[in-house]
């Protein structure tokens, strides 16, 4: 665990962020997630930390991701349920949302990424340049 702060704060510190206990529980909380939005990750921390729910609000915890996603530790996923994910993956990758559980799984499939940046640099948008690609299924899973 004292590895995992020490390296929380190395990543801080190279995003040019205080290592302050609330950015560090938050990103610890959502390493365990991975997806998550601020009320998941609030519920997470409540488990880690008894007292949590004394010490954060919900609005304290969104804008803590914000934070970290504008730092570039995070990134933003918006999700048909009104509510904005956070993912801990920052790399060009899929998602999987799943309308009834309001979650996101990650589905890596680097051949679909690659096709779809080559056919985005084909046609050449007019005055937009691509920074992310960013794929996002919905649907639900079945048993």
């Amino acid at each position: 665990m004292e590895k995992k702060i020490r390296d929380f704060r190395a990543l801080l510190n190279q995003h040019g962020l205080k290592a302050t206990s609330q950015r560090l529980l938050i990103l610890e909380a959502m390493t365990k997630l991975g997806h998550a939005c601020a009320d998941m990750v609030m519920a997470e921390i409540g488990k880690m930390d008894r007292e949590a729910d004394r010490k954060y609000t919900l609005a304290t915890i969104y804008n803590t991701l914000k934070c970290l996603a504008d730092a570039g530790l995070l990134v933003r996923r918006p999700s048909i349920n009104s509510k904005m994910y956070f993912d801990v993956n920052t790399y060009d990758h899929c998602h999987l949302y799943d309308v009834k559980s309001h979650t996101l799984t990650d589905f890596d499939d680097s051949e679909l990424i690659h096709i779809i940046s080559d056919y985005f640099a084909a046609k050449k948008p007019h005055n937009f340049q691509l920074e992310h690609v960013d794929v996002h299924f919905t649907g639900e899973f079945v048993k």
